[in-house]
């Protein structure tokens, strides 16, 4: 995308905005809890599956790593419902 397409562009200027934030973002550190559980539907105390992770200090780079691989998980997870409720193959 073309900065002059980006309507956020003119908000960070020269870009100097933009590296501050950047700076201010890869020196934080992030609390990080992922918890994935499922239960049968007809017996909601019966857990099928129950895990997850928790890290305490990790880098901002890491966390937007661990967004996109979430984001992708569950766009394949929506893809494999359809799949398996119409009967169509995987593309």
């Amino acid at each position: 995308m073309a900065a002059g397409a980006n309507p956020f562009a003119a908000v960070a200027g020269d870009g100097e905005a933009v590296k501050q934030a950047q700076k201010n973002a890869t020196n934080k550190q992030y609390d990080m809890k992922v918890v994935v559980t499922i239960n049968e539907t007809a017996n909601p105390g019966k857990k099928y599956f129950d895990g997850g992770i928790d890290y305490s200090g990790v880098p901002y780079a890491f966390v937007v790593a661990v967004e996109q691989i979430l984001v992708e998980t569950q766009q394949k997870l929506v893809e494999l419902g359809k799949a398996i409720a119409t009967g169509t193959p995987l593309t």
